[in-house]
């Protein structure tokens, strides 16, 4: 099956050693134990992800063309932050 990636946007790796990587089209790709699952199919509302940001806390932030998202480490899912007006709160 061709997966719909028009270009990767970014990538990086977690503490746990989890591969991230942001495409236009596809969404987001988690490689982890040797396994591959596409995030955005199953979270993600927008298949155009931006930007991919990991903080001093290992939280993944996520950039689409339409929101921002928020997964915290142990959690498997990712926190829609539009229209939030607590965003700042959620950085400390």
């Amino acid at each position: 099956e061709r997966m719909g990636i028009r270009s990767i946007t970014g990538s990086l790796t977690d503490r746990e050693k989890n591969i991230w990587i942001g495409t236009s089209g596809y969404g987001l790709i988690k490689l982890y134990d040797q396994k591959i699952k596409n995030v955005s199919s199953d979270e993600l509302k927008d298949p155009n992800v931006r930007s991919i940001f990991i903080d001093s806390k290992n939280r993944l932030w996520l950039g689409t063309q339409s929101n921002i998202y928020l997964k915290n480490p142990g959690s498997e899912n990712f926190q829609s932050l539009q229209g939030s007006v607590s965003l700042f709160s959620k950085v400390r």
